[in-house]
């Protein structure tokens, strides 16, 4: 098995078990504003903000192709964090994910953190795993190294529920959990704005090959079709620090 391959595991059951430190928020409170510069400063507040406005467009399916389960993506929110040798971005396809939620997934001394609000039944969200800081001009999945795309989808009916899967109490959904790693398209990953933290990607996804780690009546490798593309707009979390990526 490859290095890659290894990694992109770690990252899919590192996902799957749960675990987050919790940003701390910014206190707006500590800015003074000179009523004589108030104009000149809510221009530049505005500036600031378009950048997290900015819409993410990726959308698309991730269908398997024995046509027992249907994903849809459609992202909503994303959050990243980098250092100076791996960067991780998260994707949800449910407007109700935030960073506190996702920060505690990944933090291992964290308590079982339930995953309601980051997934919708039916739908997958998408993470990025860079072995370096950003941007990244171009990344091709079938030719290039140092990234893995994955996948994680809540397929069919069901809910989030509080259960122990081997020897780890969390959250697992009661329906179809399929993790799955892209290994055909391309993506980059840019600084959304010249000194700020926040990322964007544009992506083109097309093959998956992924399991279904938590049912025993779903064994091997099982692989799935269907194009995802568009754009991806991340907020800065700094929770994700906690991570065992980092």
């Amino acid at each position: 098995m490859s290095a890659q391959r290894l990694f992109g595991l770690f990252v899919l059951f590192t996902l799957a078990a749960g675990c987050g430190d919790k940003e701390t928020p910014t206190d707006d409170s500590d800015v003074n504003v000179d009523d004589s510069e108030s104009e000149g400063d809510a221009d530049a507040d505005t500036d600031s903000d378009s950048d997290t406005d900015l819409t993410s467009t990726a959308a698309g399916n991730i269908d398997l192709r024995d046509g027992t389960d249907k994903g849809v993506v459609s992202i909503k929110r994303a959050f990243s964090f980098y250092s100076s040798s791996a960067t991780f971005i998260i994707a949800s396809s449910n407007p109700d994910a935030t960073c506190e939620t996702y920060a505690d997934i990944l933090d291992p001394e964290a308590p079982p953190t339930d995953r309601t609000s980051l997934y919708l039944p039916g739908h997958c969200n998408l993470s990025f795993t860079l072995t370096s800081a950003p941007p990244l001009a171009s990344y091709d999945l079938q030719t290039d190294s140092g990234a893995i795309v994955s996948a994680s989808c809540a397929f069919g009916e069901g809910e989030w529920a509080l259960s122990t899967s081997g020897s780890y109490k969390g959250y697992y959904w009661t329906g179809d959990q399929y993790e799955a790693a892209a290994w055909k398209g391309t993506f980059n990953v840019a600084f959304t704005k010249e000194g700020g933290d926040d990322l964007s990607l544009e992506i083109e996804l097309r093959e998956w090959e992924g399991t279904f780690p938590y049912s025993t009546e779903r064994p091997g490798e099982h692989k799935a079709s269907g194009k995802v593309e568009g754009s991806i707009h991340t907020e800065h979390c700094p929770g994700f620090e906690r991570s065992p990526l980092f």
